[in-house]
């Protein structure tokens, strides 16, 4: 019955839908199809987070400035950020938009703003994405975590993998689209566009983007609740109550 069997309050429940805090109390915006859990009302919330997840540790983030993609350690490669350019899936105007510039080359995102990884863990790496022109959002933690995916859009779906990846309706237009592996020699994470679902450069047309929002590195196999940034320079929160 796996080592969480007995020990764990949420058995036969899934991994957030059991007692705890989050079944009344919580202030959180749940949504248990798109498998995501925000902080609805602004506050911050890293102090009140308790309960360990099936997989093993608390919700957090080792992200750097996960809202501000304007931000120096999100390198703009072929583009620009236009920041707080719409409602963000919180409801908040705090959704940054990526648009790409007219050259024919990668337009993308990229980041060492990462904690480092201990190689060998497994690690998560997640982002909320809107297509604004853009209808294929293209993940590569190739360098990091061994994985990279293509996920589209429009229909919701995961065009390529390598490693694994997943993605998550969470309404309004946004998905949660994440990729997981073992971490391995800290390096670049990319997050791009794309006219079609293969991963190569294209001309871009100088309007057209991807609006992100709440990036997040998490240890484990799946992405937990996000977790926003807990300061203004907005550090990473760590992992509490790792289970053995």
């Amino acid at each position: 019955m796996g080592p969480f069997a007995a020990r764990s309050p949420f058995r036969g429940r899934g991994p957030f839908r059991a007692r705890g805090p989050f079944a009344a109390k919580s202030p959180w915006g749940m949504n248990e199809a798109g498998g995501f859990a925000i902080d609805a009302t602004g506050a911050q919330i890293r102090a009140a987070i308790s309960d360990v997840s099936a997989y093993g540790y608390s919700p957090h983030n080792l992200a750097l400035h996960s809202e501000a993609f304007d931000n120096a350690v999100w390198g703009k490669e072929n583009g620009s950020i236009t920041a707080n350019a719409a409602a963000a899936p919180n409801g908040t105007l705090t959704a940054d938009k990526y648009v790409e510039n007219p050259s024919a080359a990668y337009h993308r995102l990229n980041t060492t703003g990462m904690t480092a990884l201990v190689v060998g863990n497994r690690y998560t790496t997640s982002i909320y994405a809107k297509e604004a022109g853009r209808r294929y959002l293209v993940m590569n933690s190739n360098d990091t975590l061994g994985s990279r995916a293509i996920f589209d859009l429009q229909t919701g779906t995961v065009n390529f993998v390598s490693g694994s990846a997943a993605i998550a309706d969470v309404g309004n237009g946004w998905y949660r689209c994440s990729v997981s592996g073992l971490g391995g020699a800290v390096g670049l994470q990319y997050i791009g566009t794309n006219t079609t679902s293969v991963d190569g450069p294209y001309t871009g047309d100088g309007v057209s983007g991807v609006l992100v929002w709440g990036a997040q590195l998490n240890l484990g196999p799946t992405a937990l609740p996000y977790v926003p940034p807990p300061t203004a320079a907005h550090g990473p929160t760590t992992p509490g109550n790792q289970l053995p």
